[in-house]
């Protein structure tokens, strides 16, 4: 039986809440890391006018805010941000009045320390308090349509805070609806409605920024349920309704078929989108009263999409995402609902004939003298007493659609020794990344780029327990980009890539030190399949043939036209010719073809 409902919002983005004991945690599968909310379900009034939080897990940036916004704030705000809020951020103590720069500033709020908010409707101030001592009271404000309204924002990952009243975030009776059984389970309902008695999925955003509705399946489809499909009930303003797949990190405010590790079949225009914003195929439109469908055909990993139970598109074989592929429902104008027309694909984990949960989500090669937690992507140094370089390498080299990783420094340890790169398949064991040929690294401790060699070529800015770094092989131009809490720190010249490619490595070396991997991707057990697109892997008999010599073994392919060729043959042709031997486009550019 789930717990009873205490804690009512009118909007709950990106958080989870313990309704027994009141704790708000951050928790998105978004690595876009956009803001939380949890937004009270009614306006402060004099008879509920205050509430607080307390701080029970700074997290990794101690991103956490307290105030008050009006009931059309923007989703991926800051209360204290935008117009008609004020906000009380922790990390910094900065009070917000309607901008995203602080007006004053009071101080790091720390783990224990309680943060509090009331509004006075009489002279319309905002006053805040830290340990229950008034901080900073507002001049009067002008207060929005409908009142102001409780909020709590956090934005990093492990932040937790936990409620102390419950008054403030309980509805009114008089307008709050029955409760609904729960039938259909989602993974993320992200500025969408379901209705459980009808199976209805509307857009329901009210921010004023317009984001992309998401309605995503809590369990990824499978070959006992691989299909799933919506009626659509009403187009809205524009009909920006989408049904497809994705994997279940996929980001906020995308529609499926955008972004890597995801297809989707778009209504308003019919285009079918292979992990990018551009249609790369053309089916029909859809509008109201039309069916849309997505088959997943596991036998040989293709998507099929259907109007009216016709087929309008079938794709090639593509990669699937660790995890598998998740059903997805895009929206993006309001008035927009569909009906779901199955119950099955958004059954919940629960249910017991599912299959097993994969047991290793984070595949490597190489995993010595350090342990690696499963269920928690933690790393952290078991090295003994001789204190040995601990390391760890991704089982399959980065590819164009997984081309990134990043780690979190949970605990720097007794030296903050730790490194984070890339290196060959067959890397020294005993060696950090970037001591050795073929890799290339950035170091915590000093901030040290290393490339091939034991000695620093260039010092970049330290890092410590708290911070995130990131690698970056850009397969474009060859070079590496690595990144200190989301800004750019470096990037290398042009690198030779070694036989098999580059592999993610992680190289710890004093007692005490722990970081945690922030993508499962990167670290997948899949076999590396050819990748002609972001997300979209063609198997050997629809990969495109060289136009020159009919061979399979296509390399390069030209800009801006797209046609492809064999490396030999275009070397010939561009000894004679600066044309495209197939449509006699001057090409400006010839680019590799990486195959994962």
């Amino acid at each position: 039986m789930s717990a009873t409902m205490n804690y009512h919002s009118l909007h709950c983005r990106e958080m989870a809440v313990d309704q027994r004991t009141g704790e708000l945690r951050y928790d998105t599968a978004s690595p876009d890391l956009p803001v939380a909310q949890f937004i009270g379900p009614k306006p402060l009034s004099r008879v509920c006018n205050s509430f607080s939080i307390e701080i029970a897990n700074p997290g990794m940036h101690s991103y956490i805010a307290i105030g008050v916004c009006n009931r059309h704030y923007p989703a991926h705000r800051q209360p204290g941000w935008k117009a008609n809020s004020v906000g009380y951020h922790a990390d910094d103590g900065g009070i917000y009045l309607s901008t995203g720069s602080p007006k004053h500033k009071f101080g790091t709020i720390r783990v224990g320390e309680v943060m509090g908010c009331s509004v006075d409707v009489t002279d319309n101030t905002v006053t805040f308090f830290r340990n229950g001592n008034t901080i900073y009271k507002s001049p009067p404000l002008a207060v929005p349509p409908g009142g102001f309204y409780p909020v709590v924002g956090l934005h990093s990952h492990g932040e937790r805070v936990t409620l102390l009243e419950v008054e403030p975030w309980t509805p009114d009776v008089k307008s709050f609806p029955e409760t609904e059984d729960v039938v259909y389970h989602s993974l993320f309902c992200r500025e969408a409605r379901v209705s459980h008695s009808s199976g209805t999925v509307s857009y329901d955003s009210m921010s004023p920024d317009i984001p992309v509705g998401q309605f995503l399946s809590e369990c990824p489809l499978s070959p006992i349920c691989n299909k799933f499909s919506i009626e659509i009930a009403s187009q809205g303003q524009m009909c920006c309704i989408s049904i497809g797949v994705c994997h279940r990190r996929y980001p906020g405010n995308r529609q499926p078929g955008w972004l890597p590790n995801s297809i989707g079949y778009h209504a308003d225009d019919g285009g079918i989108c292979h992990g990018r914003g551009q249609p790369s195929a053309q089916g029909p439109r859809a509008r109201a009263g039309d069916t849309m469908s997505c088959e997943v055909d596991f036998r040989t990993n293709t998507v099929i999409f259907c109007r009216n139970d016709t087929v309008v598109y079938r794709s090639p074989a593509l990669r699937l995402p660790p995890g598998g592929f998740h059903a997805a429902v895009g929206f993006h104008s309001h008035g927009e609902s569909v009906c779901l027309l199955e119950m099955e694909p958004w059954r919940s984990a629960d249910d017991q004939y599912l299959p097993p949960p994969v047991q290793q989500l984070y595949h490597y090669s190489v995993c010595k003298d350090a342990s690696l937690n499963q269920a928690s992507g933690m790393l952290s140094y078991n090295g003994g007493d001789t204190g040995p370089v601990a390391l760890l390498v991704s089982k399959c080299p980065l590819a164009p659609d997984i081309n990134s990783f990043s780690i979190g420094i949970v605990d720097q340890g007794i030296g903050c020794r730790i490194a984070m790169g890339l290196c060959p398949q067959h890397y020294r064991t005993d060696s950090q990344p970037g001591w050795h040929k073929h890799s290339i690294a950035y170091h915590a401790d000093n901030g040290g780029i290393y490339a091939a060699t034991g000695v620093a070529k260039k010092s970049l800015p330290i890092a410590r327990q708290g911070a995130t770094m990131t690698c970056q092989f850009n397969f474009s131009d060859q070079t590496v980009t690595f990144l200190n809490n989301g800004k750019k720190v470096y990037q290398s010249p042009p690198l030779t890539v070694p036989p098999g490619g580059f592999y993610a490595a992680v190289g710890l070396h004093s007692q005490g030190e722990t970081i945690r991997l922030c993508e499962v991707e990167p670290w997948r057990g899949d076999d590396p399949l050819p990748c002609l697109e972001p997300g979209v892997t063609p198997d050997a008999q629809s990969m495109p043939v060289c136009t020159v010599c009919m061979d399979r073994a296509v390399t390069h392919f030209l800009i801006p036209c797209g046609h492809t060729f064999c490396a030999e043959c275009m070397g010939e042709w561009s000894a004679v010719q600066k044309t495209c031997p197939t449509c006699r486009t001057t090409y400006q550019e010839v680019k590799t073809l990486f195959f994962g």
